[in-house]
């Protein structure tokens, strides 16, 4: 009778007789204790450098550092030590019981000069270079001679691997120079140092190992490895050739010459394609693979992940032609559907949005490639804005289109080119409609300035007696407010003291025409130097007042609150300002213009001269602080006095002739 086992290394061993088969239990009971050993070290061993590396806290820094580097290191000899163990106690093993323990040293040399590399580095100052040659490549040289049972000491032997390392120094120091160094300043030659440094290594240790077995056959590598690794170099010099002029056109040209970035995903698929590529020369041209069935299996394998992956594939090419289009780059402000916010991420699945409520939107590329986008900052950033507003039928449209005009051009986010445009829309129930359109380039404030506009024009509607209607239908008392109105403006003017001149019946009739107007915190009532006719009482509010010297410079500012009135010269002489006043608050002025004052001064011709004397007396009172000011300054500075004020007549005169002249006809 013949009896088959199944060795784990797919090989058969024949058992010829029955009697054999009791030394086949022995065997299997000695198989079954030496792997439960190895198990049994080997979680040991797992236990062990748990507790090393994870108790282990170090009270210095250099500890620290020696076991974060040691804990990686240490895990192969986790798996080799149980491994090696098993090889000794196992005849079907043994032949590699050498090879084990070579290896676990290895590793613990590597160890040792690791942790001697990290306490000294923290003291001194070597050459990383240097270090590397001393930790990795010297023990490496001993393994691999160790392994291949190279015997160094005899003549030729040494001679040929004291070649082979001259000539890996030579070429090592060759790359050193060229990639270290040389300090490279274009950034054409810094981008290719940074993408071209571990392929130009990876190429030299090639050729070293190829040039070692080319020159030395005893070595006992076989002709087709010879070949097969001259083939990979000659594809490593192709990947070279290829990532230097990838790096090229992706990393210089467009972005540094052209000032136009490449898409990273367009970037990553050609060198997709380019690697792949290689791969596929590698495989058929130094492995001597069938490239036919490799393909077709390929593409069973791509056409089960494209159904697989259907969507992932779609949000995929969806996102490329989105890139080669350029509808949207970083930084944009966009619009998909009911979406609005700035491009903050685009990649090969999907683009990442901040919207202006705060919440980051991810959006499949897909979904963006069948939506209409609207892209607000590309090609220009210029963006016209619409505010639409209904005005009563009595005020005429050029009226009321000037009033928007002032409005618009005080608004400094509003550009000047393009310039506005003002329509009349519609004719409507209750109110002529009218639309106003200017351009903003900060899209992303376009609610601020349409809060600023709007807050401009009612101020503006309200100070004119612009009227925007409701669309109902009111009852309004309006002999009743009327008549509290001009209860309150005589109340007002009756504490101006030039004023008082009207008497009764002339203030009652500069109350009729006089009217209250609002102004916003921060909009200027008037401003120095402007030619102007109106005379303003304090009814709410506080405003500011500022004169400025021919330098520009502010010599004067204070606030008026509430009775305060300003404005009278230009009222009475139509003198250009002398100060700014600007609302520090909203504030509700009393308005008295020229044309409100001039009926009365025509019905009552005496009152001229009674306004005239009592500015001149408070002209002539201001004049004299300022005389004494200037007297009392060249008094400290030895200086000469200034010369004397006008009489109260001269004064009252000239001031009388001013004021005859700007309201006569």
């Amino acid at each position: 009778m013949e009896v088959w086992i199944e060795r784990p290394r797919t090989e058969r061993f024949k058992l010829m007789t029955p009697e054999a088969l009791p030394n086949l239990v022995e065997i299997e009971r000695h198989n079954l204790y030496v792997a439960l050993g190895a198990l049994g070290l080997f979680i040991t061993m797992v236990i062990a450098h748990r507790l090393i590396f994870k108790g282990w806290k170090g009270k210095w820094e250099v500890e620290r550092a020696v076991r974060d580097r040691l804990r990686w290191l240490s895990l192969p000899i986790l798996i080799l030590v149980p491994l090696w163990w098993a090889a000794t106690q196992l005849e079907s093993l043994f032949f590699v019981s050498a090879e084990l323990f070579l290896t676990a040293a290895f590793l613990s040399v590597v160890m040792l000069l690791e942790s001697v590399r990290t306490v000294l580095s923290k003291k001194f100052s070597f050459s990383e270079t240097a270090l590397a040659l001393v930790v990795y490549v010297v023990p490496t040289l001993v393994y691999v001679v160790s392994v291949l049972q190279i015997d160094v000491l005899e003549g030729a032997t040494g001679y040929a691997l004291g070649t082979v390392l001259v000539v890996f120094l030579f070429l090592h120091l060759v790359y050193t120079y060229l990639f270290r160094w040389v300090p490279w300043r274009h950034p054409l030659s810094m981008v290719l140092r940074k993408r071209l440094g571990p392929w130009v290594y990876l190429g030299i240790v090639g050729v070293t190992i190829y040039f070692a077995m080319l020159r030395y056959p005893g070595l006992g590598v076989g002709e087709q490895l010879v070949k097969g690794l001259a083939g990979a170099l000659v594809l490593l010099g192709v990947l070279v050739l290829s990532e230097a002029g990838l790096a090229t056109i992706f990393d210089f040209y467009f972005p540094v010459a052209k000032k136009s970035e490449i898409p990273t995903l367009f970037r990553d698929l050609v060198r997709g394609l380019v690697y792949i590529g290689l791969f596929l020369a590698f495989v058929g041209f130094v492995l001597k693979r069938d490239l036919d069935s490799l393909l077709v299996g390929s593409a069973v394998i791509t056409v089960s992940i494209g159904f697989a992956l259907q969507e992932t594939l779609g949000n995929f090419f969806a996102g490329l032609a989105l890139r080669l289009s350029r509808p949207y780059a970083l930084g944009d402000f966009v619009q998909v559907g009911s979406i609005t916010g700035r491009v903050d991420k685009i990649d090969w699945r999907q683009t990442s949005v901040f919207t202006f409520t705060g919440d980051y939107m991810i959006l499949p590329n897909s979904m963006l490639a069948k939506e209409p986008i609207n892209n607000y900052s590309s090609p220009s950033t210029l963006h016209a804005r619409d505010i639409r507003v209904g005005l009563h039928y009595r005020h005429p449209p050029n009226q009321v289109i000037e009033v928007m005009k002032v409005v618009v051009d005080d608004i400094e986010s509003v550009l000047k080119t393009p310039a506005p445009e003002f329509h009349v829309l519609s004719f409507d129930d209750s109110s002529i409609g009218y639309r106003i359109r200017y351009w903003i380039t900060e899209y992303e404030r376009r609610y601020q300035i349409d809060t600023e506009v709007r807050i401009g024009l009612w101020y503006a509607f309200n100070r004119g007696g612009l009227e925007i209607p409701f669309p109902i239908r009111t009852l309004v008392q309006e002999p009743d407010r009327k008549e509290k109105t001009k209860e309150q403006v005589l109340g007002f003017l009756s504490t101006v003291d030039f004023l008082e001149a009207l008497g009764e019946e002339g203030l009652a009739v500069l109350a009729e025409r006089a009217r209250f107007q609002l102004f916003a915190a921060g909009e200027k009532v008037c401003v120095q130097g402007e030619p102007g006719d109106s005379f303003y009482v304090i009814r709410s509010g506080r405003v500011e007042v500022s004169v400025k010297d021919d330098q520009g410079e502010t010599i004067l500012n204070f606030e008026m609150a509430v009775g305060n009135y300003f404005g009278e010269m230009a009222l009475l002489t139509g003198e250009p300002r002398s100060a700014t006043v600007a609302a520090v608050t909203d504030a509700e002025l009393l308005t008295v213009s020229k044309e409100d004052l001039r009926e009365v001064i025509v019905a009552y011709p005496e009152v001229e001269q009674i306004i005239s004397k009592v500015l001149a007396q408070r002209q002539l009172r201001t004049e004299q602080a300022q005389q004494e000011a200037e007297e009392e300054r060249a008094t400290r500075s030895g200086k000469d006095k200034g010369k004397g004020s006008k009489s109260l007549e001269q004064l009252s005169d000239q001031l009388l002739r001013k004021i005859q002249a700007f309201f006569s006809y």
